[in-house]
């Protein structure tokens, strides 16, 4: 018998898996803002690592989604800086950062996804203007490239199409 889990689902499972294995106890999840059409907001707390952070979505598995991610990068952060969380100490969280790296869904640029709304992960179309100043002669003259990029979020349009523009005005 098999069946197929979105990754959000499988975040969960990874999740508890953790808290499992390393002892850190039973996450604890509050649903701090819930109105009809904005945001989502879900607190998880973490008694035996003394962590809580805020998760945000569209719904309220999307914001308990985030917020796992959130917990599970705090872990990283702390393991990296080499601090000790409550009674756990670093040794314990470099082991569980291992742990983590099994798991390919787990980037961090997942937490801005997540936390952006729906309408705003679909592709995104951004437009950009650039000047190139090149001298001929005794007068100057302007090039202008203008060029079009898409990506799920405005940032990843704004590179594509900055790397666009470069490579146009290169040519020229």
């Amino acid at each position: 018998m098999s069946h197929i889990t979105s990754r959000k689902g499988r975040r969960q499972n990874i999740f508890r898996d953790l808290c499992e294995s390393f002892g850190y106890g039973e996450p604890t999840y509050t649903y701090l803002e819930k109105t009809l059409c904005g945001p989502f907001e879900v607190g998880v707390t973490m008694e035996v690592l003394g962590i809580s952070v805020k998760g945000s979505g569209q719904s309220g598995k999307s914001a308990k989604n985030n917020a796992i991610l959130k917990m599970m990068f705090q872990i990283k952060k702390s393991a990296r800086s080499g601090e000790s969380l409550n009674d756990v100490d670093n040794d314990s969280l470099v082991d569980c950062c291992e742990w983590m790296e099994n798991y390919r869904d787990l980037c961090e640029e997942m937490i801005r996804i997540d936390h952006q709304p729906r309408e705003l992960i679909t592709d995104h179309a951004c437009l950009e203007l650039s000047r190139c100043l090149r001298k001929r002669g005794l007068a100057p003259i302007y090039h202008c490239v203008q060029s079009e990029g898409v990506g799920r979020t405005i940032e990843i349009a704004k590179n594509v199409t900055t790397r666009e523009v470069l490579i146009k005005m290169q040519q020229e």
